[in-house]
């Protein structure tokens, strides 16, 4: 297994587990107020159920409605970085609905590898996967078949908080630049993603060394 590919599926393993220890922590109404995060993005966006999450640590994420009450969020702790340093990014699961929700694994399994809209000023950046498919067989699959599905439930009115970052810069060659990380439409998360306040995504400049 490539070193990349075992970081995905450790991120992956990470997030089905945070999802299930997390809701746990939600029943038992452990809220707890953290300090607020210079980084607002969306600060309107983010719903009542994440009141007591870490942004000092990940972030404030900016949120995007899936469906039935279902929003995801992204975020990072550095709006700013430097060519050749991490570029990290978080995800957030929350479920403002009133009824429990079972989400897929194969679905979050796809948010790192073709869940993710990262443009610049002109155009959508590819993956780093994609662009090797591209090169050896000239298209690129963007939902492919899932072998092992395993379902994963999200308590109602539940705030599922990262317990660590993705570094971007293992994903995706980044040059220099500004780029706005959003869900991308169509993938296994969600066929459509509606912004749930101002920000239309997660906003990272990249400064030259």
């Amino acid at each position: 297994m490539r070193s990349s590919d075992r970081r995905n599926f450790l991120t992956v393993l990470s997030t089905i587990l945070v999802v299930i220890t997390s809701a746990s922590s939600n029943v038992a109404g452990l809220r707890r107020e953290s300090p607020a995060s210079k980084h607002d993005n969306g600060k309107d966006s983010v719903p009542k159920e994440c009141a007591g999450a870490d942004f000092a640590t990940f972030g404030r994420p900016v949120m995007f409605h899936a469906y039935d009450g279902l929003l995801y969020g992204l975020s990072t702790n550095t709006e700013r970085t430097k060519l050749g340093e991490p570029v990290p990014l978080s995800f957030w699961i929350v479920n403002t609905s009133a009824k429990p929700v079972i989400l897929s694994s194969c679905a979050l399994d796809s948010v790192w590898k073709f869940g993710l809209e990262i443009r610049d000023a002109s155009r959508r950046i590819a993956t780093m996967r994609e662009e090797r498919d591209i090169q050896t067989t000239g298209t690129t699959i963007v939902n492919p078949p899932c072998l092992r599905n395993v379902a994963v439930p999200v308590l109602a009115h539940s705030c599922v908080q990262p317990r660590s970052a993705v570094d971007l810069a293992w994903l995706y060659t980044l040059p220099a630049g500004r780029y706005t990380v959003s869900f991308r439409d169509g993938s296994l998360l969600a066929a459509k993603f509606t912004p749930a306040g101002t920000a239309a995504g997660v906003l990272i400049t990249i400064e030259p060394k």
